[in-house]
């Protein structure tokens, strides 16, 4: 969906993503949890 209001265009988009269930696999599948982990870390900027 799109929404034009003076000089902006207003963008409406439904985004769907598949996620595991990580509660889960940690608790009945501990082993491979920790096999498969991998860890990121990234920098977020914010003006306050």
């Amino acid at each position: 969906m799109e929404l034009q209001a003076g000089a902006f265009t207003f963008k409406l988009t439904e985004i769907t993503r598949n996620n595991v269930d990580t509660k889960t696999l940690k608790t009945k599948y501990a082993e491979l949890y920790k096999a498969l982990l991998k860890v990121s870390s990234y920098m977020k900027f914010d003006i306050v």
